[in-house]
């Protein structure tokens, strides 16, 4: 469980705290820290209500019409921008509040899986929209790489799914982001790649994810890497 008097601590530091980016940096590694240590549903819900202090309101339940709806509006604004395009001509996200939700958003997806998994396609359509209305940040990438799992998950549309993913690995080069890579290389290979490349591609993929992902610190996808290319 979580180490005894951290979440108290971090509370309390957040209590105390009138900086905007002091307050997120504490939610964020508290929404980590319940995340980690297996109180999952508490990272979910707090997410939930700092998000809604940060403009992003979700409703009380999802419906596969909120989904098909949410996925069409975001599909007709990606379809303004070609890939080249989304990673040469949208600027940088700049606004502190709004990037301070991506980050936040990013962070608890995993969760969410777990906990109330109908909320994933709304979470990554509303990524997506940031990134394309106030522009790029590296959690962008989550965000495509969402919606292009959610477009293969429900719909079938494989090849739609799959260029996203691949735009998600793209857009954290595009940043430099390192640290990210390895994790977002596992989730694409065990969740899409497999539908379009040979599969001995995938496995060897994964299995070489372990090692980038431990020259990272990235402990927690190293080992699902491994345990993924095994199965």
């Amino acid at each position: 469980g979580m180490p005894r008097g951290v979440e108290a601590y971090i509370e309390e530091i957040m209590k105390h705290t009138t900086d905007m980016m002091g307050r997120m940096k504490s939610i964020y590694v508290l929404i980590r820290t319940l995340g980690t240590s297996g109180r999952q549903e508490v990272a979910v819900e707090k997410a939930f209500h700092f998000l809604g202090l940060l403009g992003e309101d979700f409703p009380d339940d999802v419906s596969l019409t909120d989904i098909q709806s949410a996925l069409a509006s975001t599909k007709t604004k990606l379809a303004k921008y070609s890939h080249d395009q989304i990673l040469t001509s949208l600027p940088r996200l700049t606004d502190e509040k709004k990037h301070w939700a991506m980050v936040i958003l990013a962070v608890f997806l995993p969760y969410v899986y777990t906990v109330c998994p109908n909320y994933i396609p709304l979470i990554a359509c509303i990524m997506v929209d940031t990134s394309l209305a106030s522009g790029l940040c590296r959690e962008s990438a989550s965000g495509f790489f969402h919606v292009g799992v959610v477009s293969i998950g429900y719909f079938g549309e494989v090849e739609y799914g799959y260029q996203l993913s691949k735009l998600s690995l793209s857009i954290l080069q595009l940043f430099n982001a390192r640290s990210l890579y390895p994790k977002m290389k596992c989730l694409m290979n065990g969740y899409v790649s497999f539908w379009v490349e040979p599969l001995q591609s995938t496995a060897m993929s994964l299995a070489e994810s372990y090692e980038e992902a431990l020259m990272v610190g990235d402990v927690e996808y190293a080992m699902i890497g491994s345990t993924v290319s095994c199965m």
